[in-house]
């Protein structure tokens, strides 16, 4: 009997760490341009899902796990803001390599990451057993330059959905786009010696 409990707790855990699908590909460039990055800016994200202020709250997420995760400081959102008006920054393009260079250059920072929101959604399916379903997914494209090179140093895209198993008493779709952040940015694995 203690052996059967012990199978179906450890079916049942089983059961609920698969619910949700992730996907992630990631390029990282050698440990040593990865090595000694204390301050990094995150320029504004490419929000590609026409939704409002959902690239301010992922670069507040980014910001937060890049401190929490490396004790990095961060530079973004008003305080990147008032700082380009001050250096003359323009930010008249969409975030690519040659902006976040010369961001890295002008405000003396290690790092600069940029990159896309590709999906922020509850997406709709059907099933015969359950009929229509929605389940959250956000789906993320982060790259970050070193700031004393120029080189790309780390370029990650993730597609992260969840069926609100660990996601109770929260909004699920922000709690995809936390856990969705938290892989990328672990994956960076910035001052690492």
């Amino acid at each position: 009997m203690k052996m059967f409990k012990l199978c179906l707790v450890f079916l049942i855990a089983l059961l609920l760490l698969n619910c949700g699908k992730v996907y992630t590909e990631r390029f990282r460039a050698s440990s040593e341009l990865l090595r000694d990055i204390k301050k990094i800016a995150v320029l504004p994200l490419n929000d590609l899902t026409g939704g409002e202020n959902i690239a301010a709250v992922i670069g507040k997420l980014i910001s937060h796990e890049m401190n929490m995760k490396y004790g990095v400081e961060v530079i973004e959102g008003d305080e990147l803001q008032r700082l380009f008006r001050e250096k003359k920054i323009e930010m008249d393009e969409i975030p690519n390599r040659a902006l976040a260079q010369r961001t890295a250059e002008s405000l003396e920072v290690d790092g600069v990451i940029y990159g896309d929101i590709l999906e922020y959604r509850y997406r709709k399916w059907v099933t015969r057993s359950r009929g229509v379903s929605e389940d959250p997914v956000v789906s993320l494209s982060l790259r970050m330059v070193n700031g004393k090179t120029g080189t790309v140093v780390f370029s990650g895209t993730t597609v992260r959905s969840n069926y609100e198993v660990f996601t109770t008493g929260r909004d699920p779709l922000s709690a995809v786009a936390e856990m969705a952040v938290a892989d990328l940015v672990k994956s960076m694995k910035i001052n690492k010696k």
